[in-house]
């Protein structure tokens, strides 16, 4: 993934601007699903005292938020 250097930016060719428009719209769908873990499934409410159990929470948030994608993908029925 690229990023883009501060300052105002150079004259891009149109193959440059499309390929910027496409790593941007990548990132937005994984800024939306974590934004969905925060909110649906309280990624951002994890209490646990220990550090491996606060990896072990949000692994299995991540997994549940990858669950309800795949099904969404391939037409599951909950």
């Amino acid at each position: 993934m690229t990023v883009a250097p501060k300052g105002k930016r150079p004259g891009e060719t149109v193959y440059e601007k499309r390929k910027r428009k496409k790593e941007f719209n990548e990132r937005n769908a994984i800024e939306g699903k974590f934004g969905q873990a925060k909110q649906g499934y309280g990624l951002n409410n994890i209490k646990a005292k220990l550090s491996d159990t606060s990896h072990s929470w949000i692994g299995a948030i991540l997994f549940v938020t990858n669950l309800v994608k795949f099904a969404q993908l391939n037409d599951f029925q909950f």
